[in-house]
């Protein structure tokens, strides 16, 4: 068994692996994938390389092409490259009728860009078979993540055509399980592929294979024997810990952005990580989520973390910092914040949480650079949560977008509809209320649900009233093999549900989204400030930009409006705000004026009534200014 990832066995004359990170995969921070395997097989004595090809790709098409088609639906932009792979099987004409638009004006556009980029992907292709001499490794591993298929298996195909002596090896997270298979059934070019987490499983399969030792015992592997036969392991190797590794470096990535001249074309941040898995989804999987197959979750020593992104900030002189964890770990808002914090260097941070954070979580991460959070808000339902199973309420969600816009942290969100089970009275409710919120961050759009493998939906259909239907129809276009093994190739499928509503209800969503963005843009503002001594005004303007409602509030009156900042028992109100301040309750009329309060405030919009709960509306505004002026919300994450 490959030793811990402890200590370096480097043997000075030992081959090379060749590391390799092919299109759609973000230009905007180097490949974490790459750098992490080439750390685990440093450790156990194997030299490696590192080619970001992606790079070269986009600095051919253009940086603004590049990222358009990158955020498509996978199918778009592995026809680009999978052409080339099955170049005598094509039906480009109907694939072209279909595709879905990738952000041109029109689609004759976009097939004129699909043309051109047809020559200057062949070029693309045929010049990185000369940018490295590829004779000088034995192994050439490519790193799978969403649309990389196509570019890899047909720079894949080339290497192995010339040089057939080169061991193909993919993997990634396109390879899990199933896939993994079929990846191998697919592309007769590739030996290897590796279906789990490949810090462990790859230096042993490579030291077994150079050293002539059997490879059928490797876990999460699947090969060809002598036979013909496909080997496919389906256990599990052991967990990869953290604590097994040293710090990784980016600088193939830094050194190729120089050579094209693209570092000033780029805004750069650097990833890393600081757990695997997700510790909500250990234990309650959300019903739409294929993200990972593999939900286990654990959480790296938050003081390893941080020296290990001082280590990068320095060497790289980049202080913007991309998590690529599933979800933050519970424990980062008091053991890892409060060191960057007090480290006092700007740092800048994206990061993927939950929607149930408290304030105080929330201010923490503010106060140590978070700018930026993508909480999987999905919706301002109820019940369209709870079949979900998020575990928050529309309450958590509403309050974490009203602490986030006083806080200066910008929160990417979308709705989803289609979700199997739902209800029209879901939509009624989120039209509703979703003018009282155009103070708050819009959701980016409305997504129709897909359906993902490895998602309850997926591994479960019939209990939730889907039928599946196999890949999407599309993807017969982009890999032209039979049907059984595209459905177990891909990760898209198509589906039928039992019961399913009218797509009137995703338009009027879709229009209140815009109607909601209009407003946003012109600053629509609820916000409450003290205007002399206790004394407080709420200013109005999301009904009418030109013409605002003001509400004067004593100081009474507005501890008991700051008392709704999270959400509250609309009837165990009057009683906890008398525990808590019994004279200040005697004051506003004891329960009866606490409740003609409540009223007046819900009448106007002020405060929002839920599910048996209650909270505020409107921002602090001073906080609101000071936060905002220190951190404008103007740098955009890359896409993962």
């Amino acid at each position: 068994m490959t030793k811990p990832l402890t200590a370096s066995r480097k043997k000075k004359n030992s081959p090379r692996v060749g590391l390799v990170s092919m299109p759609w995969i973000t230009t905007s921070m180097p490949s974490i994938q790459l750098s992490t395997l080439k750390a685990a097989l440093l450790y156990n004595g194997i030299a490696s390389d590192i080619f970001e090809l992606n790079l070269d790709y986009a600095s051919r098409i253009g940086i603004n092409i590049y990222h358009l088609l990158s955020r498509t639906i996978g199918f778009t932009a592995e026809w680009v490259f999978t052409r080339f792979v099955f170049k005598n099987e094509r039906t480009e004409d109907i694939f072209l009728n279909k595709a879905p638009s990738f952000g041109m004006k029109n689609n004759e556009t976009e097939r004129r860009i699909y043309n051109a980029l047809h020559p200057v992907t062949e070029k693309y292709l045929n010049d990185m078979m000369h940018y490295q001499d590829w004779k000088k490794y034995d192994f050439i591993g490519f790193s799978l993540s969403l649309t990389q298929i196509g570019a890899s298996a047909a720079l894949a195909k080339r290497i192995k055509q010339q040089h057939p002596e080169i061991k193909i090896v993919f993997g990634g997270s396109q390879c899990s399980e199933e896939m993994g298979e079929a990846m191998l059934r697919t592309f007769s070019f590739v030996d290897y592929v590796v279906k789990y987490e490949g810090e462990y499983i790859l230096p042993e399969l490579i030291n077994n294979l150079r050293s002539g030792k059997p490879i059928n015992t490797i876990p999460g592997i699947c090969y060809r024997t002598e036979n013909g036969y496909i080997h496919s392991s389906d256990s599990m190797p052991k967990p990869f810990d953290r604590r097994h590794r040293k710090n990784i470096e980016y600088d193939s990535y830094f050194t190729r952005l120089r050579k094209l001249k693209l570092q000033d074309s780029i805004d750069t941040w650097i990833p890393f990580e600081s757990g695997r898995g997700c510790w909500y989804g250990e234990k309650t999987h959300c019903t739409f989520c294929g993200l990972n197959h593999e939900m286990s979750f654990r959480e790296w020593p938050s003081n390893l973390v941080f020296n290990e992104l001082k280590h990068l900030s320095k060497r790289h002189g980049i202080n913007q910092f991309f998590s690529v964890d599933l979800v933050m770990p519970k424990s980062y808002p008091r053991t890892f914040f409060p060191k960057v914090e007090k480290l006092n260097r700007n740092w800048m941070f994206f990061y993927e949480t939950r929607a149930s954070l408290s304030r105080s979580e929330l201010e923490q991460l503010s106060s140590a650079g978070v700018r930026w959070i993508q909480p999987g808000i999905e919706s301002l339902d109820g019940y369209m949560l709870k079949i979900m199973r998020k575990g928050v309420t529309v309450m958590q969600n509403i309050q974490l977008l009203k602490w986030s816009r006083e806080l200066g942290i910008r929160v990417g969100w979308n709705l989803i509809t289609g979700i199997p089970g739902e209800k029209k009275e879901s939509y009624q409710w989120m039209l509703k209320i979703m003018p009282l919120l155009v103070h708050l961050a819009p959701p980016s759009g409305v997504g129709h649900f897909q359906l993902h493998r490895f998602s309850p939906f997926f591994e479960n259909p019939a209990k939730h009233g889907v039928t599946k239907k196999g890949a999407h129809p599309l993807y017969k276009y982009v890999f032209p093999v039979p049907n059984k093994l595209l459905d177990n190739l891909i990760y898209l499928h198509d589906y039928r549900l039992n019961t399913r509503l009218s797509k009137i209800w995703h338009k009027k969503l879709e229009n209140e989204v815009k109607n909601w963005w209009s407003a946003y843009r012109k600053k629509a503002r609820l916000t409450w400030t003290a205007t002399k001594r206790d004394q407080y005004q709420i200013i109005d303007t999301r009904f009418d930009d030109a013409n605002e409602r003001c509400y004067t509030l004593n100081a009474d009156e507005m501890n008991l409006y700051r008392f709704l900042d999270s959400s509250r028992s609309i009837k165990r109100v009057p009683d906890d705000f008398t525990s808590s301040s019994p004279k200040i309750s005697r004051q506003l009329g004891g329960t009866s004026g606490i409740k003609n309060l409540l009223k007046h405030w819900q009448d106007n919009s002020l405060t929002l009534e839920a599910n048996n709960q209650v909270q505020n509306l409107a921002i602090d505004h001073k906080l609101f200014l000071k936060n905002n002026k220190m951190h404008p919300q103007k740098i955009v994450p890359p896409k993962a």
